[in-house]
């Protein structure tokens, strides 16, 4: 896909996925630090490597941006380093372990897309055939295929835009399906890319109708099962073992649930890092599907990288497939060098929006660079931050913005109910108290920025007086603040 992104704070394709409910603010907190000894180093990784990766999650814990972190690596069949950082439960002091559950948001794609294709594999269906052969109550169905769900590509429309949709309750399909029927599409199948769920929701659907069952017991049935993920499934009937977190007014809190029924094949996913290590290895071992089906399941559909439930990378002779994950209160990432035989794995208990530090796509890369020094794809971490066009529109209101927090006057008439709720008076002084010392604001940059469904979310560089600070806000379609992350010293 076109790149978005000219820093590294966000990778190059929409993370996007689900965002749970309204985005909370998150303004200089801090979260209670876990501290923990040294592991030991892992089998099977240089000792270097195991201490350099180490460091890097540590890092985190420690700062304070994330109350756990569990990563795995893997090389061909050999599970290399797996390790857990961190508290998986604050409350309950329970520390994360490299197999504990996360929900994964939009990993699912990834198991989605391979349902899908493993039918296909069986006959029960065409990735070619028309979607109302499987959902006839979708209107437009008779023109979109398979295939073009699966690579983002049929113009379905954004479903964010359902009246009083409330994702943290359940839906009934048909009624939501109903709504979403009037909605205008986006663009006609097949004419361009846009990454929305609804696509793999519609995916997720196709698979319990061909197979007769749940797409949960298809997927424990023809992937997790045979592959030993013991700590994979589907919500409701798989629940994370970690607690996911927002933070709001300066305290970290369980994030809001959203309702799986929304969620589905496109983000119901729950599983571990040793998981998805194994997963990896199936998948590109030959495990899981046939090598012309893993080639149809990896390769884009488009000038965008966009495959099925993939991003592939080229830069020169490498080749990165990944994809990230988000669900309220939850980040996860999925790194895979397919010619090194490489997997890469990051799970994290924290909301994406409203931490302050490396998401979890930024981190694998720079396990990639530890592991793989040579790898263009893992030099991509240390690149240097470099501003995108401006925006005067943009800078414009965000001018304003600064000037409101540093008064702790927020003109509520420009925030959503979500932000509103989470600016209290409390939050507002504390706010403007850290704010005011910093100066007058005398530049604004634009360094990265990518769409989430009906939101738009930026990394902006800011330069007071003090001296230059980073901002990652979201921003609605009508221009009003949905979110912001804590401010942090520009490198």
């Amino acid at each position: 896909m076109p790149r978005r992104y000219a820093s590294p704070r966000l990778s190059s394709v929409l993370r996007a996925g689900l965002i749970a409910g309204a985005l909370c603010a998150l303004f200089f907190a801090v979260l209670a630090r876990s501290v923990v000894a040294a592991p030991a180093p892992s089998p099977g990784l240089d000792p270097a490597m195991s201490a350099e990766i180490d460091a890097l999650a540590q890092r985190e814990i420690d700062e304070g941006h994330a109350p756990g972190i569990s990563l795995g690596v893997g090389r061909g069949d050999v599970l290399l380093y797996a390790r857990g950082y961190g508290e998986a439960d604050v409350a309950g002091h329970v520390r994360a372990r490299p197999e504990t559950a996360y929900a994964v948001g939009s990993l699912t794609k990834q198991f989605t897309a391979a349902a899908i294709l493993l039918l296909a594999q069986d006959g029960a269906l065409s990735i070619d055939d028309a979607l109302s052969q499987y959902v006839p109550e979708f209107n437009g169905s008779a023109e979109i295929t398979l295939r073009e769900l699966l690579q983002q590509r049929s113009g379905v429309p954004d479903y964010t835009r359902v009246p009083g949709l409330d994702p943290t309750q359940t839906i009934d399909w048909r009624a939501f399906i109903g709504e979403v029927n009037r909605l205008p599409a986006e663009f006609a199948p097949g004419s361009a890319y846009r990454y929305n769920n609804l696509n793999y929701l519609l995916l997720g659907k196709v698979v319990e109708r061909v197979s007769g069952g749940p797409l949960e017991a298809f997927v424990a049935r023809r992937i997790a099962r045979p592959l030993h993920l013991t700590s994979t499934g589907m919500l409701p009937e798989r629940q994370p073992q970690a607690v996911g977190y927002t933070r709001l007014g300066g305290a970290a809190v369980p994030a809001r649930r959203w309702d799986p029924s929304l969620l589905g094949g496109a983000g119901g996913l729950v599983s571990s890092a040793v998981d998805l290590v194994r997963w990896d290895a199936a998948l590109f071992g030959g495990r899981v599907l046939s090598p012309s089906s893993l080639a149809i399941l990896t390769t884009p559909g488009g000038e965008e990288d966009y495959a099925m439930g993939w991003v592939s990378e080229l830069r020169g002779r490498e080749h990165l497939l990944w994809h990230n994950g988000e669900l309220g209160g939850f980040q996860a990432m999925n790194a895979v060098l397919p010619k090194r035989g490489l997997f890469v794995v990051v799970l994290e208990n924290t909301d994406g929006l409203n931490a302050p530090a490396l998401q979890p796509d930024v981190l694998a890369r720079r396990i990639i660079a530890v592991l793989e020094p040579g790898s263009a794809f893992g030099e991509g971490a240390a690149v240097q931050e470099r501003a995108l066009p401006a925006d005067p529109a943009l800078a414009a209101r965000v001018a304003m913005w600064v000037r409101q927090f540093e008064t702790a006057r927020i003109d509520r008439s420009g925030v959503t109910p979500g932000m509103d709720a989470a600016l209290t008076p409390a939050v507002e002084r504390e706010t403007a108290a850290a704010w005011a010392p910093l100066g007058t604001l005398s530049k604004i940059e634009i360094l990265g920025h990518e769409q989430r469904d009906a939101l738009d979310v930026y990394v902006l560089r800011l330069e007071f007086a003090r001296g230059p600070f980073v901002w990652k806000i979201a921003v609605t379609r009508d221009g009003k603040l949905a979110g912001a992350g804590s401010l942090e010293p520009a490198r």
